[in-house]
């Protein structure tokens, strides 16, 4: 039992692993340069994947709903339980606290950014990046990424619910022969 318990937290151990910091220098003007798609927002929400950031003006590209999520992270491997498990985490990740406003380009397309690509909006920066010609959000603007990305919190309590699931009847069932090998000897 204990030599399946031990592989059982080294792998788990070695499954996760922690953030770093990013290693890009943000010169908020080489943020934009090029860029397809930019705007400012304050984000509202956020999870591990994705934030819903309420849009001020859009800079360029397309037009953009009151309220967009867009993707900060990568994603985990598609494969359950890994998944469940083991998180991946890379040095550019969008850390986007919600509350905070942001200049928000994205990577080429799509809704997805990350931690070279993001800005803190304040207000002698957005001055002095400003285009000429900006835009407000309206109603039938791209909405960005898929907003179901934002409730998957009730997905992960029905794995994690699972996990202690067969947890707790694995270890029943290894309680329970062990009480039959002691019973017959």
């Amino acid at each position: 039992m204990y030599p399946a318990v031990a592989i059982i937290a080294v792998l788990l151990s070695t499954m996760t692993t922690a953030s770093a910091g990013a290693s890009c220098a943000a010169d908020p003007v080489k943020l934009i340069a090029g860029k397809q798609m930019v705007f400012v927002g304050t984000v509202v929400e956020r999870n591990h994947y994705y934030a819903r950031v309420d849009v001020e003006e859009t800079w360029r590209g397309p037009d953009l709903a009151p309220s967009v999520v867009v993707q900060t992270r990568h994603a985990d491997p598609p494969w359950w339980p890994l998944n469940v498990i083991s998180k991946s985490y890379t040095s550019v990740d969008a850390q986007l606290v919600p509350g905070t406003r942001y200049i928000i380009a994205t990577e080429e397309g799509g809704f997805r950014t990350n931690d070279c690509l993001v800005a803190e909006a304040a207000e002698p920066l957005v001055a002095r990046l400003r285009p000429d010609s900006t835009r407000g959000p309206v109603a039938t603007g791209n909405a960005g990424a898929d907003r179901r990305a934002l409730e998957g919190a009730a997905g992960m309590a029905v794995a994690l619910a699972l996990v202690a699931l067969l947890s707790g009847g694995s270890w029943f069932a290894y309680r329970h022969i062990r009480r039959q090998g002691r019973v017959s000897q």
